[in-house]
């Protein structure tokens, strides 16, 4: 297992990120409550729920 986790922090899947959670879990509400600034190029199929889209 440690082979793994060096591999992963190397290749920088895992490890320190420049971005807080917090950050990301408020882009993820904006993205859940419609702001089209958000969708990133998506077209959701169905209306998002902030609640089943973010875990707090």
């Amino acid at each position: 297992m440690p082979e793994l986790i060096d591999h992963l922090v190397r290749t920088r899947i895992a490890g320190q990120v420049a971005t807080p959670r917090e950050s990301d879990l408020s882009h993820y509400r904006k993205l859940a409550d419609g702001d089209r600034r958000y969708w990133l190029g998506l077209e959701p199929g169905r209306p998002l729920d902030g609640d089943r889209t973010c875990s707090r």
